[in-house]
């Protein structure tokens, strides 16, 4: 007397998964056998919704992966302040910007950011005002020493000789 073992088909990625796009996970996959489904997934940083794939009778899978788009990243707070511009609004998973002090502004090199998971990466930059030497106060009765020192974004306020009357103003130096 015979008996005969069967066993089922197992898929394999050789046999070919569905036509699929960047950023798709099909690793719950690697064992799975006919008629069981497995889960698709998108791989970290990207997004979409998963699918389910079936192992079919012939050992290859049936079904759709799903369509992963790369991830966005938003702009930290730290990278908005008046001292810094960038180029890093709208930038998605695997792409990079360029951060650097603002005009006006100097200190740490310019710095690149690499969109990862999400979120923006790079070294912290120090940028300070630079010390204004143009439209500094003058004029006859004019003390402009208040403004000695006075960075970009400070304002100074100039203060009249003995002998003059003030007419307040605050000054924009540049």
């Amino acid at each position: 007397r015979r008996s005969s073992i069967c066993s089922p088909l197992q898929c394999y990625k050789e046999s070919g998964y569905p036509e699929h796009g960047p950023g798709v996970n099909f690793s719950d996959c690697d064992t799975t056998v006919f008629p069981n489904t497995c889960e698709v997934t998108c791989s970290p940083g990207f997004i979409g919704n998963s699918t389910r794939l079936t192992c079919g009778t012939t050992g290859a899978f049936e079904g759709n992966a799903p369509t992963c788009g790369r991830m966005p990243c938003s702009v930290p707070a730290g990278l908005t302040v008046s001292s810094l511009t960038h180029n890093c609004n709208g930038k998605v998973q695997g792409e990079e910007c360029f951060v650097e002090c603002a005009r006006g502004y100097s200190g740490s090199p310019p710095e690149i950011y690499r969109c990862l998971f999400g979120a923006l990466n790079g070294n912290s930059l120090t940028c300070t005002g630079t010390r204004c030497e143009t439209n500094i106060p003058t004029g006859p009765g004019v003390n402009a020493t208040p403004c000695s020192g006075t960075t970009t974004a400070e304002t100074c306020m100039p203060t009249c000789q003995v002998g003059y009357r003030s007419e307040e103003h605050t000054s924009e130096l540049q």
